[in-house]
């Protein structure tokens, strides 16, 4: 009997491991410190090879001021924001892939519908990357990409430091595309 009684608390035990969470947000222990990186790297990317991707070549001019470019301090950001930005980016460069027959950004949506957590925004800031760093290689076949995928630590960083470095991508897409 007691052993019966010993193997219903260890299956409960083992069960209670097993069972679904609570409908929450997604999170990873994510900061926007984690999300800056991503938009760091984007950057870079787009500063260092993005005049390959324009329908026409920008003017040296152009690419010298894309570089010298940086980004609009914002206040009171939240990670909704970033993610309505980073949709917005998002759009301008899967109409870039679609042009040259490649996959669209994949998207992240929380399946329980729940907030917009630094989580959320990290993964689709690293689809976003992906797809840049797709179209790039699709225009220089011989590009080596892995230097667009370098993390870097940054610490305290809030939504609106990352919302400034979307705006910064705005920003040079509008001058070198």
């Amino acid at each position: 009997m007691r052993l019966n009684k010993l193997f219903a608390i260890i299956l409960f035990s083992v069960g209670v491991g097993f069972a679904p969470a609570s409908a929450n947000a997604l999170e990873l222990n994510l900061t926007p410190n984690h999300v800056l990186s991503i938009w760091t790297n984007i950057n870079d990317a787009l500063v260092a090879v993005g005049g390959s991707i324009a329908a026409t070549p920008p003017s040296a001019r152009d690419l010298q001021n894309a570089n010298r470019m940086s980004a609009v301090v914002f206040a009171d950001k939240t990670p909704g924001d970033v993610l309505g930005q980073l949709t917005v980016i998002r759009a301008r460069l899967d109409a870039i892939a679609v042009a040259r027959n490649l996959d669209i950004s994949r998207v992240y949506v929380d399946p329980d519908g729940a907030a917009v957590t630094p989580s959320v925004v990290f993964l689709n800031s690293g689809h976003v990357l992906d797809t840049l760093v797709r179209i790039l290689n699709d225009a220089d076949p011989d590009l080596l990409a892995g230097g667009f995928y370098a993390k870097t630590a940054y610490e305290d960083k809030t939504p609106s430091d990352v919302f400034g470095l979307i705006d910064l991508v705005s920003r040079r897409l509008d001058l070198l595309l």
